[in-house]
């Protein structure tokens, strides 16, 4: 019991400590589409639901579930924002 207890610690612990990262990425970041996903996930974290997250931030239903599959394989590796294809930048 004492165990399970411990464990439920440390899990609200780092997640304390991911919450603080992500409200710091949103206060500080420079690129919109990395707070644009902050909040995203922190939404997630308040418990909406993925439509009510899409409705408030005029989004896809499947670019929040995106965005939340990304953040649960990747963590803070997924905010960066990825290669674009097209033409290169003059």
């Amino acid at each position: 019991m004492n165990i399970e207890i411990g464990r439920i610690q440390d899990e609200a612990k780092s997640a304390g400590v991911v919450k603080a990262g992500l409200l710091g990425i949103l206060a500080q970041g420079r690129n919109w589409r990395m707070r644009h996903c902050v909040h995203t996930l922190l939404y997630f974290g308040d418990a909406w639901t993925a439509k009510a997250i899409a409705t408030q931030q005029d989004l896809h239903v499947d670019t929040v579930y995106d965005r939340h599959r990304d953040w649960l394989s990747g963590g803070f590796t997924s905010l960066a924002d990825k290669h674009r294809c097209g033409a290169p930048s003059k």
